[in-house]
């Protein structure tokens, strides 16, 4: 999915389900070992456990992909996939480009 398409998706996802969109990534980031959050270890252990499929590391380093991504957050946020991956990307954009607006 391109940004422009992203931007697309996101403008129809009603404004309540955003935060629910968020959460999730920002749940599969602690959750891939992007970034750790203290006192999530609870959360943390529980994720890991449902979702093992979804967890690789090489090297010691999480190995991080779209489409896991995506998977987790529907899974845990109950919403379309499409949404999370629209939300992914503009995500992705936003900390890497300079050109979301």
């Amino acid at each position: 999915m391109n940004i422009d398409e992203a931007k697309r998706i996101i403008v129809d996802v009603p404004r309540n389900q955003i935060g629910v969109l968020d959460a999730a990534l920002e749940r599969y980031k602690r959750f891939s070992g992007i970034y750790t959050v203290d006192g999530c270890a609870v959360d943390l252990a529980g994720d890991r456990a449902t979702f093992p499929h979804l967890l690789k590391f090489d090297d010691g380093m999480p190995v991080i992909s779209d489409d896991s991504c995506v998977e987790f957050m529907a899974v845990v946020s109950g919403l379309p996939a499409v949404w999370c991956a629209a939300w992914n990307e503009i995500d992705f954009m936003d900390v890497h480009v300079d050109v979301v607006s």
